[in-house]
């Protein structure tokens, strides 16, 4: 085999293959099983044209994962590397000049696979691209950590083929401006159809940004990440007091402790609105003040009930609210050094249960202001805080003193991605 007959041959298997793979080396063994010295001459000679490279070293050389390697480095990796660990692939400016990419006109992630782009290669969008996804009933939405994913209901069979979507994997990223972006690989919008793959485009950035450390590490290194976020630690927070409240031989203090079941909207704001804001409140009291279990105060004899005189001199019996009963029951029942541990409990749940209220009772026009991530993010960690000092204060209960978080629940990790 010459030259010109290895890069139609890399070319060819490139355009033929199932997922953009690379031509292996081994495919150039002689009789005896061995790698001569002619094959490895013409390899090297069409990676010094640039017109292939050399993919070794990586986990699967036949997947282009990475962006390729210096050329002196393929060239030391030729002689030193095991010949089942090494592809060969046809250069962007071969396939560029070469090949024709009218079937991917309308698919402009899987053009730049096609001509030779790394499927690990990153590509960030507006933070509001998911927008769609997490509006739409019709739509899994994993909540936004560090990653997320996004596929169609399986009880949605019936939606439009241009809907569809499958997306494995995306990830938290920074612009220059450390505001958060989406990152999503091109192995995975290249599975996007036409109509997907253009809705994203549209949202794509060309800025430097870049990817979450968990993020990278989770993909990149298979490693677990290093940090928790603030929407589990609140979920933990909200699981081990039910826990404690089962130790203390008392109904659970929330109905539900969402471990299981996250809501889909218990995340990042999307967009910075006023709207977006409001509803994220609106989830967090739902889970806090409402999700409180009457029970457990009213089998400690707590009155939940009171007569409130009305203007027509008449008596009016109305509920107690839940954040009421529960610093009536805290006050009854729980004696501690300090009363300031009240002021760190009481006012994050009675401050969510007002920005609940607010917008409820009137109306107001919506508005974009990059500053409510950082009010959605003061709040997160005042409802962590109380949270945690309500969890506190039920492991000093003589049942609950040998409670532990579980090892992996490191406060001093907790972080907003």
């Amino acid at each position: 085999m010459n030259r010109s007959q290895l890069i139609k041959s890399v070319f060819k298997f490139f355009l033929e293959s199932q997922d953009f793979n690379g031509y292996p080396v081994y495919h150039l063994l002689d009789s005896e099983n061995k790698l001569n010295q002619k094959p490895i001459q013409i390899i090297s000679e069409v990676i010094k044209s640039g017109d292939c490279t050399l993919v070794t070293n990586q986990t699967n050389p036949h997947i282009k994962s990475l962006e390729d390697s210096p050329i002196e480095d393929q060239l030391q990796a030729l002689k030193t590397r095991s010949i089942n660990s090494m592809c060969i692939y046809p250069s962007y400016k071969y396939l560029k000049n070469n090949r024709d990419v009218s079937e991917f006109e309308d698919k402009p992630f899987s053009l730049e696979l096609a001509l030779g782009a790394p499927q690990l290669r990153s590509r960030f969008f507006e933070l509001h691209v998911l927008d769609r996804y997490i509006s739409d009933p019709r739509y899994d939405f994993n909540p936004i950590d560090y990653s997320g994913s996004i596929y169609f209901s399986e009880e949605n069979v019936d939606i439009n083929n241009r809907d569809h979507i499958y997306l494995k994997s995306f990830g938290v990223a920074y612009d220059k401006n450390k505001r958060r972006v989406i990152s999503v690989f091109l192995r995975d919008l290249h599975r996007l159809n036409a109509e997907q793959q253009q809705y994203w485009r549209i949202h794509l950035l060309n800025s430097e940004c870049k990817l979450n450390g968990d993020y990278f590490r989770n993909s990149f290194l298979g490693q677990w990440a290093k940090y928790i976020s603030i929407y589990a630690a609140i979920i933990e927070e909200m699981h081990a007091i039910n826990e404690l409240s089962h130790l203390m031989d008392k109904s659970h203090l929330f109905r539900e402790d969402f471990k299981n079941n996250r809501p889909k909207r218990f995340g990042l704001i999307i967009r910075p609105t006023t709207d977006h804001f409001n509803t994220f409140i609106s989830i967090l009291d739902k889970m806090l003040s409402e999700n409180i279990n009457q029970n457990f105060f009213s089998e400690d004899g707590i009155i939940m009930e009171e007569e409130i005189l009305r203007d027509d001199d008449r008596i009016e019996i109305r509920s107690i609210g839940t954040l009421r009963l529960m610093e009536q029951w805290f006050k009854m029942f729980y004696k501690p050094s300090d009363d300031s541990i009240y002021d760190d409990i009481f006012p994050p749940l009675k401050k969510v249960r007002k920005l609940r209220q607010t917008p409820a009772h009137k109306l107001s026009q919506d508005e974009f202001d990059y500053y409510l991530f950082n009010k959605q993010e003061d709040i997160l960690n005042e409802v962590h805080k109380a949270l945690y000092m309500i969890r506190l204060c039920f492991q000093n209960h003589p049942n609950a003193k040998e409670y532990a978080m579980p090892n992996w629940y490191d406060v001093n990790k907790i972080t907003h991605y």
